[in-house]
């Protein structure tokens, strides 16, 4: 089963949350849209915590590569700070009724998306110097990269 049971039973209640404020259902179609968003990354994001715990638990015992580990880890903050940018999105238009994109909630939430989106790059794409890095980093005892 791709979504563990703790992934499941977080993402629900959230999702019935934000879809009802105070028992009524909201009606903006956009703001259901962003819920279904979110609840997608609520998933991935949860998901990308335990399947990175479980790497690193892999890694430290011989059994992985902490490379992958990392990259995982790189997932899981870039699936956490988009999630966090479309949570405030979605709190202001249950909340307020309306985007605070030109406010300060707005650039916290760019701020937010762009550090997730920069963290998924450095996952698939990581650009030569931060790979050796990494290669150095996460290198067997006793050999050189």
């Amino acid at each position: 089963m791709p979504c563990g049971g703790v992934a499941t039973a977080a993402a629900v209640p959230w999702f019935l949350v934000v879809v009802t404020s105070g028992g009524e259902p909201v009606a903006s179609s956009s703001v259901l849209l962003l819920v279904l968003r979110g609840g997608g990354m609520l998933w991935a994001t949860l998901e990308c915590f335990r399947y990175s715990a479980r790497l690193r638990k892999r890694a430290a015992l011989g059994l992985g590569d902490p490379i992958i580990a990392h990259r995982i880890w790189l997932w899981e903050l870039g699936a956490g700070f988009t999630l966090l940018g479309i949570s405030l999105d979605v709190g202001s238009w249950v909340l307020a009724g309306q985007a605070f994109i030109n406010t300060p909630l707005g650039l916290v939430m760019a701020a937010s998306t762009l550090a997730g989106a920069l963290s998924i790059a450095f996952a698939f794409f990581p650009p030569a110097r931060y790979a050796r890095r990494m290669e150095r980093r996460y290198a067997p005892a006793g050999e050189t990269v």
